[in-house]
């Protein structure tokens, strides 16, 4: 991540920028500074000054980017927009946490209540879409909530919707 950071910052568009904000500032400078036989070299001051300021601005940049990567939080859950009752599998939007043959947990939210669904993995992962295969549906779930299982197998959207995936396999007794 820090070096793809430092990759753009110090890329062929990046040196060029220093390089123009260089020459504008010495350019600059020289229409201000008129007398240039000073007992401090005036040209050796600007390089230190204009080389630790462009240091220091690459860093804040690097340190201002990184930090809002490291903000942002990924979800961890994921909705599920379809189901196809003939091969048990759900269907879910793409995104960079479930992998190949990964195992997850499947709960549905009942009153704010997470309520495990069963276990299954991924199946197939599609330009948009991912396929979790179920394994098994929880004989608690099937017993207490059979209404529910009727709605998500005539995929009711409002039953979907309160369904999640998590990528993670919970602990069962």
């Amino acid at each position: 991540m820090v070096r793809e950071k430092l990759k753009n910052i110090l890329s062929f568009s990046g040196i060029s920028l220093v390089f123009g904000i260089f020459g504008y500032l010495t350019a600059y400078l020289t229409i201000l500074v008129t007398d240039w036989d000073l007992k401090i070299n005036v040209k050796w001051l600007v390089l230190t000054i204009y080389v630790t300021v462009t240091i220091m601005l690459i860093l804040i940049k690097l340190i201002i980017e990184l930090n809002n990567e490291l903000n942002v939080k990924p979800p961890h859950t994921n909705s599920i927009f379809r189901y196809v009752p003939e091969n048990a599998t759900f269907l879910i939007y793409k995104n960079d946490f479930l992998g190949h043959l990964a195992m997850v947990s499947i709960f549905y939210l009942d009153n704010s209540f997470e309520v495990e669904l069963g276990k299954g993995y991924v199946k197939n992962i599609q330009d948009k879409f991912i396929q979790i295969q179920i394994i098994e549906i929880s004989d608690r779930f099937s017993s207490n909530h059979s209404k529910i299982l009727e709605e998500i197998e005539m995929n009711n959207v409002m039953a979907l919707n309160k369904i999640v995936v998590k990528n993670y396999i919970t602990f069962s007794n």
